[in-house]
């Protein structure tokens, strides 16, 4: 009587294993949870805790050997040298420049479009490209993607001051409309606080001046306080550095541009440029 001969699991090989992850790396920057997706799909055999504990490993030792690096901002790993195939490198650089002028937002009308081109500017499309965009800047030869980093920074820290300072008055305005119920004409009072800012922050003063009467007493004591005053100071110097943050950024990114336009191509490192490391990955 013959016996079924019993399946014999593939033995696992820890170098190959390692340079599958190299190429997946190689391709675009990856997060770690992409890098583990292309491992489990790689080594569907292997349990998941196995396959995280390798990944996390060895992530740790390229970085130690300085062949990758990590940073905090949007998390992704990024192979310091990269490789180009036979994708027309220069027809997808130029695809990306409405991206790489948005992250640094740039508005000019600098640029004539093809239908082709255009397409891309529907927000959905626009967005996939400045996360392609990001990830060449990400690899780039210089600090372009330090500045993008700095001035999103600067800008969120400005937006954040800008959104507690409407909230603070938003709070005050409640509780002097206790106190003091509003005729039915200002009933759109509710966007006072944003006036008041833009009054202090630019000078903007025309609605103010005649829309709210019922809340004159409010709006001049709100405008005159001197905490206000001090707070918008220090918003009006945090907008001057995102400011010059942006400029920095802009100076980069317009050099970055004019080079595609005259020819230069970018090295691969995103979505569109990379092969697709579930299928196409073999070692």
């Amino acid at each position: 009587m013959s016996y079924p001969k019993k399946l014999k699991r593939k033995v696992f090989n820890l170098k190959v294993f390692k340079r599958k992850m190299i190429a997946a790396l190689i391709e675009r920057p990856l997060t770690k949870r992409e890098i583990s997706q292309i491992m489990k799909n790689a080594y569907p055999d292997e349990t998941p805790n196995n396959n995280s504990v390798r990944t996390n490993r060895f992530l740790k030792d390229l970085v130690a050997f300085n062949l990758i690096y990590d940073e905090d901002e949007r998390g992704k790993y990024v192979w310091k040298i990269m490789t180009k195939d036979n994708i027309d490198m220069r027809a997808h650089s130029r695809q990306l420049i409405p991206a790489f002028m948005n992250l640094a937002d740039m508005i000019e009308g600098r640029y004539t479009y093809t239908s082709q081109e255009m397409a891309h500017k529907s927000t959905a499309n626009m967005n996939f490209l400045m996360s392609c965009a990001e990830d060449h800047l990400r690899i780039y030869p210089d600090n372009t993607w330090l500045l993008l980093k700095d001035y999103r920074k600067r800008k969120r820290a400005t937006e954040d001051m800008k959104e507690n300072f409407i909230a603070r008055l938003k709070m005050s305005l409640s509780d002097f409309l206790v106190k003091t119920p509003l005729i039915e004409s200002d009933s759109s009072a509710d966007i006072i606080p944003e006036l008041i800012y833009r009054k202090l922050m630019y000078g903007h003063s025309d609605t103010l001046d005649f829309a709210f009467k019922s809340l004159a007493v409010f709006i001049e004591k709100e405008t005159k306080d001197i905490n206000n005053l001090f707070e918008i100071v220090q918003v009006k110097n945090s907008q001057l550095d995102t400011t010059k943050a942006r400029e920095k950024l802009e100076d980069k990114i317009r050099v970055l541009i004019f080079g595609i336009d005259a020819g230069r191509e970018l090295s691969r490192g995103c979505k569109i440029c990379a092969k697709d490391p579930l299928k196409e990955l073999v070692i």
